[in-house]
């Protein structure tokens, strides 16, 4: 039908008003349905409803100046009952809820704090390439880790040339031997004149290979340096301005006698170089 929304003038009879107005009152109580919209608006109508029965569609009356109809609800299709609708979507959950309450933000991960509420960590790129691995064998690729990483025991035959050294390690282990600072002094049973390790026996004077010295070597120079600070040492043939000095001059330094203080019989007193 068409809407008629005819105005009742004030000239008007009512023998010839009546029928605007039965077509009026007939048009609202159809929530104005028909396949036109009323053509007569004014401002007193915006807010009416129309039922656009070709369209499926009822609008409603935005403006009447100028004249702006916009979609109320499209009935094109199928409107869902209640039943419908929960087995279409999800019910309402507080998980999702604490979820949507976050920002989505690059590079954020969230996560739970309480039952209900939610927040986010960062992710950094090292993170993700984590998270890309696919097993335990692409992690210990990406850190780098041998083989060794799965063994709960460790033999010889598992280790590149059958022995720990100290170039793999990351710290320098003490030897046997070490553990002595230059110009200190041990006792020992050993009856070798020199011993490994860089210990000599602690008599007689050391100098460099030109010295002339008892024990004449390069690698006597911390010693013959150390000494040299105690001003009570005696350098031949005669102290000079420095240690430094007297070492490139070939000098010779007595090194102490100690055999009167040791503590054991029979014993060989040595010091470090």
């Amino acid at each position: 039908m068409a809407e008629q929304f005819d105005n009742v003038k004030l000239t008007d009879i009512i023998r010839d008003s009546l029928q605007k107005l039965l077509n009026r009152d007939l048009t609202a109580l159809t929530f104005s349905a028909g396949t036109d919209f009323p053509s007569d608006v004014n401002d007193d109508m915006i807010g009416r409803l129309v039922n656009r029965t070709d369209l499926n569609s009822i609008y409603r009356l935005k403006t009447a100046n100028p004249v702006q109809w916009e979609l109320v609800l499209d009935y094109s299709s199928t409107i869902l009952n209640a039943t419908q609708i929960a087995a279409a979507y999800q019910p309402k959950n507080s998980n999702l809820t604490a979820l949507s309450s976050l920002s989505g933000t690059a590079n954020q991960v969230p996560y739970f704090t309480s039952s209900n509420t939610m927040s986010t960590f960062p992710i950094t790129s090292f993170g993700q390439s984590v998270l890309n691995c696919a097993n335990a064998a692409a992690v210990r690729t990406l850190y780098g880790l041998g083989s060794l990483a799965t063994k709960d025991t460790v033999g010889t035959s598992d280790i590149q040339n059958g022995s720990i050294t100290t170039a793999k390690l990351a710290f320098t282990p003490i030897q046997q031997g070490e553990g002595f600072m230059t110009g200190d002094i041990k006792e020992s049973k050993d009856s070798s004149s020199q011993i490994a390790n860089g210990w000599i026996s602690c008599e007689g004077t050391i100098g460099d290979a030109s010295s002339e010295a008892d024990y004449a070597n390069a690698n006597a120079e911390n010693l013959f340096k150390v000494l040299w600070t105690n001003p009570d040492t005696e350098v031949e043939p005669n102290r000079g301005s420095s240690a430094q000095t007297d070492w490139e001059d070939h000098k010779r330094i007595l090194l102490p006698d100690v055999s009167e203080y040791s503590l054991a019989y029979d014993v060989y007193i040595r010091i470090k170089l």
